[in-house]
């Protein structure tokens, strides 16, 4: 389990020592982003192994809470698959993309990857709204 805190301008997560795992993974990816700049990645402010704590920026807010429609969310898919591609090819599978894990700046429209605990080299996707698949089949229609 986690807590998470929102200020206007971080987020900060803290997690129990039963989810050190989650905190590991979800810290590199942050360090990651940080050392190879991918804009696509809040920016790490700090983190305290100690604590668990992970403190980011925070850049907007989810898409869920963003879109009013599904067809306002599908709108986002050219750009969820930019990002998401863009992910794979660093050779990672997010493997719990879902709209809640998907940060918009409101005023840029520019998007985000977060929640990184599921996150590995293997393919296990999570996601139960199926984003990935949309993804996959969107590009399927448009190359026709």
């Amino acid at each position: 389990m986690k807590s998470v805190t929102i200020s206007k301008t971080h987020v900060t997560t803290k997690y129990e020592k039963d989810d050190f795992e989650m905190f590991k993974n979800e810290l590199f990816f942050y360090l990651l982003g940080k050392q190879k700049r991918l804009n696509y990645i809040p920016k790490l402010v700090s983190y305290d192994c100690d604590k668990l704590i992970i403190c980011t920026e925070n850049v907007g807010t989810t898409l869920e809470e963003y879109c009013n429609s599904k067809e306002e969310l599908d709108e986002f898919l050219p750009k969820i698959r930019n990002i998401y591609n863009r992910f794979v090819k660093l050779g990672y599978y997010h493997n719990d993309l879902r709209y809640k894990n998907i940060i918009i700046d409101p005023d840029t429209k520019r998007l985000y990857l977060i929640d990184f605990e599921f996150t590995s080299r293997e393919y296990k996707d999570l996601d139960d709204e199926n984003i990935v698949k949309n993804l996959k089949k969107k590009k399927r229609t448009k190359s026709k």
